[in-house]
């Protein structure tokens, strides 16, 4: 498999989502319903690939820190601590890429949902677009062993989301919750 095939994939599944959000949850603008859930697919995909292996996931994460620790020494403190505990930073980083994905898609807690995806893709984009530049690292990570990326095509991969979430972030309020017609119609009657 390739990264357009599963670009269609993701596609094609968020726009079976969408037209459920508009018929069975009268969500209005496609667009951004559309794009939500279309990234709420990938970050769920990419984090459950990874979940597959969190400890190959925290070799690649190490390799990272360990470049970042050598060249940036402003930070290099931050860089060593995070290379020592690779395994705990990658199991957070796994939990956390699933959670955002989930909460998009739900459309639970919208704002800082939005929010907290700027800074993930900000800060893979910076991961990304540093190995694509000095080429130190040669695979990213982003789908584990699924799916091998060429760091520029990493980099790639990160601003087209970039562009993505900020399109959702001007969009957000439109997002509406899933279930919370569902949750509250059921709170009442209890």
């Amino acid at each position: 498999m390739d990264l357009i095939t599963l670009i269609g994939m993701f596609a094609a599944i968020a726009v079976v989502m969408t037209f459920i959000g508009k018929f069975l949850f009268k969500q209005s603008n496609l667009l951004i319903n559309f794009l939500r859930y279309f990234v709420g697919v990938w970050f769920v995909f990419s984090g459950v690939v990874k979940a597959i292996d969190p400890a190959g996931t925290a070799i690649k994460m190490e390799e990272y820190f360990e470049i970042f620790e050598k060249s940036a020494r402003l930070l290099s403190f931050l860089w060593k601590f995070s290379a020592e505990h690779a395994l705990a930073v990658s199991f957070f980083m796994i939990i956390f890429e699933i959670y955002l994905g989930l909460a998009l898609i739900l459309g639970t807690w919208r704002k800082l949902t939005i929010w907290l995806l700027i800074l993930l893709i900000a800060f893979f984009t910076f991961l990304t677009g540093y190995s694509a530049k000095t080429g130190k690292v040669t695979d990213c990570g982003c789908f584990g062993d699924f799916l091998k990326l060429a760091p520029i095509q990493s980099f790639y991969k990160d601003l087209f989301l970039s562009v993505l979430i900020l399109i959702i972030l001007f969009g957000q309020k439109s997002i509406k919750e899933v279930f919370g017609k569902f949750l509250t119609v059921a709170y009442c009657y209890c």
